[in-house]
């Protein structure tokens, strides 16, 4: 079933106010103090669009019919406000990855004592796993640290993986990025 315009404005509304939700108080539709510029048709656009969506939610017999201009109004300003905000892509770091063919004494070094992993790759940089310092572990009490990583086994998955568009305030350390927010995802980078 199609939506009315009214459930498309109110989706619309949502989610310009969850791109909104972590500006500054004073750029956000939260601020009903909010000074508008009164030649300005943008703020007469949104000024209305808050007043409609304040009556929409709280009216059950409506009189005021959002239009599709409020719509394409509330969906621009939220790609205007999603452009400027930093993502995935903008703070990663763009780590090499290794593969699984490496030996676990080569990998050791090249984990060093700054990095908390490694992130293992197949050919088509798909993830196949983390490299942690208790994988090396495990391989060395079982002296197959002469072993590759593929052979040795034990590999970890990566707990939080995101794609390149998630907002920056979204994301804890360790995380692993890839190009589609999976582990089957290209591999980009690590936050």
């Amino acid at each position: 079933m199609a939506k009315n315009i009214k459930e498309d404005f109110l989706e619309a509304y949502r989610a310009l106010e969850e791109a909104l939700r972590n500006d500054e108080p004073s750029s956000t539709v939260y601020e009903y103090s909010m000074k508008f510029d009164e030649n300005s048709n943008d703020s007469k656009r949104m000024q209305l669009c808050r007043i409609t969506r304040n009556y929409l939610a709280h009216q059950t017999d409506e009189f005021i019919t959002p239009t599709k201009e409020m719509v394409v109004y509330l969906q621009t300003q939220t790609k205007e406000i999603l452009k400027k905000r930093k993502t995935a892509k903008d703070i990663m770091t763009k780590m090499a990855p290794i593969t699984s063919d490496m030996k676990i004494s080569e990998a050791a070094i090249k984990l060093g004592s700054k990095k908390p992993f490694l992130v293992v790759c197949d050919k088509d940089k798909c993830i196949e796993g983390l490299l942690t310092r208790e994988t090396i572990r495990k391989a060395v009490a079982d002296k197959n640290h002469a072993k590759t990583i593929k052979t040795a086994g034990g590999l970890e998955k990566p707990e939080h993986i995101v794609s390149q568009t998630e907002p920056a305030e979204n994301i804890v350390p360790n995380t692993v990025v890839t190009s589609d927010g999976t582990i089957k995802g290209t591999y980009k980078g690590v936050i």
